[in-house]
C-alpha cells in the first residue's frame, strides 16, 4: 500500500462520515408522506425523528467508507465512475434503511438511483470505455429484465405461498438496477440478492422466533447484492468466466 493509497483512505473515509450525516440529516427531513403507501397517511412516528446519527449513524458511515474505498480500487482513476458509484451506493444505503425500518422504499430514492445509473451507462457508452455496456440498448433491455424478473418472483410466491412476496418497491427498484448492471449483470445480482436473502433468513431463524405472517424486507439484499456488484464486478465476472470454462471443457 503506498502513500497515495493511505492519503485516499483517509479522504473517503472522511467523506463517507460526512455523507453519511447528510443522508441521516436527509431520512428525518423529507416528507413523511414518502414512507407510507399511496393510500396510507404518516404516523407519529413518521412525523417524529426518525433516525440518530449517533445511535446508527457511525456503523453506518464506516460501512460506506469500505464501500467507498473498495470503489475506487474497482475503478482507480476513472473519477466519473467513483463520483457516480459512490453516490448510488450511498442512495442504496438510505434504501436498506428505509425497507428495513418502514417496509417501503421511497419512488423518490429509487427515481434518484435510476437517474445516476442512467448517466453513468450514457457515459460509459459514449465514452466508449465500454466498462460497464458493449453496446447501447444494455440499460434499456437490463432495466427491463431487471422488473420483469421480480414480477416473475412475485407471481410465483403467490402460485405457491397464495401473497405477495415482493413489493413493488423492489420491482421498481430492480428495473433501476438493471440499468447499469446490463442483461448480464442483472442475473448476477438477482443471484446474490437471493443468495444474501437466504442467508440472512437462516440466520434469523436460529437466533429469532419468525411468525408465520411475517414481512421481510427484500431491498435491503437488493441493495447488498447491487453494491457488491458494483464493487466487485470485475472479480466477480473473472469467477463466472472460470466456472464456464471449467463446465464446458
Amino acid at each position: 500500500m503506498g502513500y497515495d493509497d493511505i492519503i485516499w483512505g483517509v479522504v473517503l473515509t472522511l467523506l463517507s462520515f460526512g455523507m453519511g450525516y447528510i443522508l441521516f440529516l436527509m431520512f428525518n427531513k423529507v416528507p413523511a408522506k414518502w414512507f407510507c403507501d399511496y393510500d396510507e397517511e404518516p404516523g407519529e412516528e413518521l412525523l417524529s425523528q426518525r433516525v440518530f446519527f449517533k445511535r446508527g449513524g457511525i456503523v453506518f458511515s464506516i460501512l460506506l467508507a469500505i464501500t467507498f474505498i473498495l470503489c475506487r480500487y474497482q475503478y482507480d482513476t476513472k473519477w466519473v465512475y467513483n463520483i457516480c458509484f459512490c453516490l448510488a451506493i450511498s442512495v442504496l444505503f438510505i434504501i436498506s434503511v428505509a425497507d428495513f425500518k418502514y417496509c417501503i422504499i421511497p419512488d423518490q430514492f429509487t427515481a434518484a438511483l435510476a437517474v445516476i445509473f442512467a448517466v453513468i451507462s450514457i457515459y460509459d457508452i459514449i465514452s466508449k470505455n465500454n466498462i460497464l455496456h458493449t453496446v447501447w440498448y444494455q440499460p434499456l433491455i437490463g432495466g427491463i429484465c431487471g422488473g420483469a424478473i421480480m414480477l416473475l418472483i412475485n407471481l410465483l410466491s403467490r402460485l405457491i405461498y397464495k401473497k405477495d412476496g415482493i413489493g413493488f418497491g423492489d420491482v421498481k427498484l430492480f428495473a433501476a438496477v438493471g440499468i447499469v448492471a446490463g442483461i448480464k449483470g442483472i442475473f448476477i445480482c438477482t443471484f446474490l440478492s437471493l443468495i444474501t436473502a437466504t442467508i440472512c433468513f437462516i440466520v434469523i431463524m436460529l437466533f429469532n422466533s419468525i411468525k408465520k405472517d411475517s414481512y421481510l424486507a427484500f431491498g435491503p439484499y437488493i441493495a447488498i447484492s447491487t453494491i457488491l456488484y458494483i464493487i466487485f464486478k470485475c472479480n466477480i465476472e473473472q469467477i463466472l468466466q472460470w466456472y464456464l470454462k471449467i463446465i464446458s471443457a
